[in-house]
């Protein structure tokens, strides 16, 4: 198998998919709680809750806005 190289793009992508991911099981798993669900085959995730997850979405958000900024172009000289 050949091995490739993974950009910034795609672990930005991935990390970011993981967590909206992890969010969403996490509330579902608190719905399913709340009315009294089974949840015998739903592991509690090793995290301590949406808090947690929401701080890491935010944080890799805001480093990403960081990296991608690009410099303003130059203005062009106007001669009059």
């Amino acid at each position: 198998m050949t091995e490739r190289t993974i950009d910034a793009h795609e672990r930005f992508a991935a990390e970011a998919l993981l967590l909206r991911a992890l969010h969403a099981y996490q509330e579902a798993r608190q719905r399913a709680q709340e009315v009294g669900g089974d949840l015998s085959i739903a592991p509690e995730l090793p995290v301590s809750g949406f808090e947690e997850s929401a701080s890491r979405y935010d944080e890799l958000l805001y480093h990403w806005a960081e990296s991608s900024r690009k410099p303003p172009p130059r203005s062009s000289r106007c001669s009059i």
